[in-house]
Parts: C-alpha cells; structure tokens; sequence
C-alpha cells in the first residue's frame, strides 16, 4: 500500500480550474488581476500551480471575478488544505468568515447596530 501524499496533484487541479474558468470568462491574466486586485504574476503562479498557500477566500473572490459558481474552483482544495498539515479548524474557520463575509453583503441591514 503506498499512502505517499501528491499535492502536486491536488495544485494542479486547483491551477487547472483557475485557468479553464479565466478562458471561458474571456479575460486576460492582466484583465482578471486587475479585477481580482493582485498582481499579474500571482495570477500566472496561481493558475500553473505554482503557489506555496492558496485560501478559500481566494478562491472566492476569482469565482467572482469570472462569474462562476465557487464549487467549480474547488477540485482538490480540501484535499490539498487538509493533507498539507493545517489544522481543519483553521479551514472551518476560514469558511465561517468567508459566509459572513457574504452574508453582510447579501443582508447589509441585518449586520447595521
């Protein structure tokens, strides 16, 4: 039985879902940098699979960016968060902000004292 972890695999996933969903959303890695707020270069690292970290809000905010459903960037994200070492209540954590993150922009008057 061989259990030896591939993250190179899982990036990889990742990568390729970044890179099919700028192409069908029709933007140049300039474009979608600009539109994501990083740089250029991030942007090219993230879709080769070259990055060290990757975060769900990440994720998020280039699935708003190319108008996709979040789910279509997440092939090997959890795998990849979890078998890299981290702490599944730093992930869950993540999840929690990134939801009321969305929820104060959905419900603006709800989160108003």
């Amino acid at each position: 039985m061989n259990n030896i972890v591939d993250f190179e695999k899982d990036k990889t996933k990742i990568a390729a879902s970044l890179l099919a969903a700028r192409k069908k959303a029709h933007l140049s890695q300039e474009k979608a940098a600009e539109l994501i707020g990083r740089s250029r270069s991030t942007v090219s690292r993230q879709e080769r699979g070259k990055f060290k970290d990757i975060s769900l809000g990440e994720l998020y905010d280039y699935a708003k960016c190319y108008n996709v459903p979040l789910s279509t960037l997440l092939p090997g994200f959890i795998r990849y968060y979890e078998l890299r070492g981290s702490d599944v209540s730093d992930f869950i954590k993540q999840i929690r902000d990134l939801l009321n993150a969305l929820e104060a922009v959905a419900h603006p008057t709800l989160n108003k004292d």
